[in-house]
């Protein structure tokens, strides 16, 4: 049985040998059911450099997805609003507050 451990031609002799050349250079891992996948460090730390620049670039995309179709939303409801031309000046929603004066008023539209 000992004269197989030996072998050097066995998984497990490849992977010392491989060890003690390259050391922490490389990493030996199995890899959605792949068994002894060697890995280069550089390789694998670019490769999580850039999953976790994806989700990054994930994250902005979805505030911005959501801004996106929240300004769609509004949008909408201002195009469903009833409003009559001569009186839309008049509405109170073009206040930034209460105690502001309107954004536009009649006066600045008739000088």
């Amino acid at each position: 049985m000992g004269q197989f451990t030996d072998n050097p031609f066995s998984n497990k002799w490849i992977k010392t040998r491989m060890q003690k050349r390259y050391g922490d250079s490389i990493f030996i891992v199995s890899v959605c059911g792949r068994k002894d996948v060697v890995v280069d460090s550089h390789a694998a730390s670019t490769l999580l450099v850039r999953e976790k620049d994806k989700e990054k670039d994930k994250a902005a995309n979805f505030d911005k997805e959501v801004i996106i179709t929240a300004a769609r939303l509004i949008a909408n409801d201002i195009r469903r609003m009833d409003y009559d031309q001569n009186s839309f000046l008049d509405l109170p929603v073009l206040c930034v507050d209460t105690t502001a004066s309107p954004i536009i008023s009649k006066t600045t539209l008739s000088s």
